[in-house]
């Protein structure tokens, strides 16, 4: 991991990147995402109500994410207006799936791996561009979490970072079902992400 150090570093130095959110602010699709949601990221799901009835809605997009109290798990997901609200939405009930299944939100520095390529693949298959400019918003993610880089937040900054570059690797040669296969089962994701070649070659 001496490299993935040198990396962190190097972003450090990288002036700041030309992003707008608001190029993710078309109007959201329902249709749309419920068909992706239901095709790809709980194909493997063997009991979806467990997942449903863990996910609320928020008008505090800030709030997003997984929350455990004990053996209680709830995802908490925008209220999907725009399309960055899908995305968002994608993102947490993938990490969502993962965490059902292993009984708590993994530690890992390959846990945002397969949220990211789920949302990548799902904005390319709305447009090209979505895709392009999402490479661009995690290069952004990826430069601001290495300038924050300390204390508590490390180990999540750490994994954005890594799931950016195993994106940028990865990202024309990639089997979404694989991955969420991968997912959806019980156990550490790095094995069998490693096994795949989802992990960073450095």
């Amino acid at each position: 991991m001496d490299k993935f150090r040198i990396i962190i570093n190097e972003l450090k130095d990288v002036k700041d990147i030309d992003y707008n959110e608001q190029n993710f602010y078309s109007p959201a699709n329902e249709e749309r995402y419920q068909a992706y949601l239901n095709e790809f990221v709980l194909r493997y799901v063997t009991d979806v109500d467990s997942i449903m009835s863990c996910i609320q809605e928020t008008n505090f997009k800030k709030e997003a994410g997984i929350y455990q109290n004990g053996d209680e798990i709830s995802c908490l997901v925008p209220k999907r207006e725009t399309l960055y609200d899908e995305m968002v939405c994608i993102h947490e009930i993938t990490h969502l799936i993962h965490c059902l299944e292993n009984g708590e939100e993994e530690d890992d520095i390959t846990k945002e791996i397969v949220p990211y390529f789920n949302e990548y693949d799902y904005l390319k298959r709305i447009h090209p561009f979505y895709a392009k400019y999402y490479e661009k918003f995690r290069l952004w993610s990826a430069v601001h979490y290495s300038k924050r880089l300390r204390g508590l937040d490390e180990d999540n900054f750490s994994s954005h970072i890594y799931a950016y570059f195993v994106l940028e690797q990865r990202k024309n040669d990639y089997d979404i079902d694989k991955l969420n296969q991968i997912n959806s089962k019980h156990g550490k994701l790095k094995s069998p992400l490693n096994k795949k070649g989802y992990t960073l070659k450095i």
